[in-house]
């Protein structure tokens, strides 16, 4: 870990699986952890891997906490972070008068871990003001997460934030509280992105429309409810599957899709100011254009019509998906029915 502390009065060490930060004065620390919450004074912070073997659900804490302490010599009361990858994979960001360090453990099958953030800064705090910065550094984690695409409540619950200010709890050093706030946002943010920057988060297109609540043998199975002098067999179904897929391989395909897909997320979260489409209104019809755009994309005009009957009938999974989504789909179907009945 290399970077430089916000506060010089504050020693780091570090060894093979700890990070300690030590000051003569100790620290005032909010801490939501696994072994410590809440706020407390304490002569020094230690952020410690437990390795990959150790399963901390199963520790004696209390006495592992006071071994751990006596044998780093550490100066009492500490408050200690726990992660199992290597101490070496924190991420040290300073701006002005704060410092962040993210750990990230080593992901599992492709899924995100605990991340442990401390936070320093280098003023003199009080309760409230360590408070509304836990929640600032939440708000930048979350928003770097959404960034990349990880769902906030996709992470294990058991991460940590650790904020500590290097004064006795009366605050005389602040003269602007919105600039401290403002610093830690941008700390996290950026320690945040550097521990992420290893992490492969990108999912297929197919990927993304199952977290849309939207499967393959879904737009199938609505595909079949209005076939026309057609009788509904396996090889056809199967011919549609494999359309469907083979569609979803064209990147304007795959581009329609998504903004189908970022749109409709964003008006279900009212995201946007001044817009609720939750009742799908008469006047909002570019969803319809997004789906006649994927309809012509994969077979042409005459897709286009074909789209108006499944937009109109909404078979299958169509009733019960949003306003951008049930066009999308609609586009979709009616593309790769048309391209499967030209051949």
């Amino acid at each position: 870990m290399t970077g430089k502390l916000c506060a010089e009065d504050v020693n780091l060490l570090m060894d093979h699986d700890s990070i300690i930060l030590e000051r003569e004065e100790g620290f005032l620390v909010l801490t939501s952890s696994t072994n410590l919450n809440g706020f407390g004074r304490f002569k020094s912070i230690l952020n410690h891997s437990l390795g990959q073997d150790v399963n901390l659900d199963k520790l004696d804490r209390d006495k592992y906490l006071a071994d751990l302490v006596f044998k780093k010599n550490i100066p009492a009361p500490a408050a200690v972070v726990f992660n199992q990858s290597p101490v070496n994979k924190n991420k040290l960001v300073t701006i002005d008068a704060v410092s962040v360090m993210i750990h990230i453990n080593k992901p599992q099958l492709g899924i995100l871990s605990p991340i442990s953030t401390i936070i320093l800064v280098n003023h003199d705090l009080d309760q409230g003001i360590l408070l509304k910065l836990m929640i600032q550094a939440a708000a930048a984690r979350a928003s770097v997460l959404w960034e990349r695409g990880i769902p906030v409540g996709y992470l294990p619950s058991d991460g940590s934030t650790l904020i500590a200010g290097t004064g006795d709890g009366h605050p005389v050093n602040i003269k602007d509280v919105k600039n401290v706030e403002e610093s830690v946002y941008e700390c996290v943010i950026k320690a945040t992105k550097l521990a992420l920057k290893d992490f492969k988060s990108s999912k297929t297109i197919t990927e993304f429309l199952s977290r849309s609540g939207v499967e393959i043998d879904d737009l199938v199975e609505a595909a079949v409810q209005l076939l026309v002098g057609v009788k509904d067999r396996p090889e056809l179904r199967i011919r549609i599957k494999n359309q469907l897929k083979k569609s979803l391989e064209d990147i304007n395909v795959i581009s329609l899709v998504m903004a189908g897909i970022r749109v409709e997320e964003d008006y279900q979260n009212h995201r946007v100011a001044g817009v609720d489409v939750d009742d799908d209104p008469a006047y909002l019809y570019s969803d319809e254009v997004l789906g006649m755009a994927i309809a012509n994309q994969i077979a042409g005009t005459k897709a286009i019509f074909n789209f108006k009957r499944y937009d109109e009938k909404k078979p299958g999974i169509l009733s019960r998906l949003g306003p951008m989504m049930d066009d999308v789909c609609a586009g979709l179907i009616a593309g790769c029915m048309s391209k499967i009945f030209e051949e």
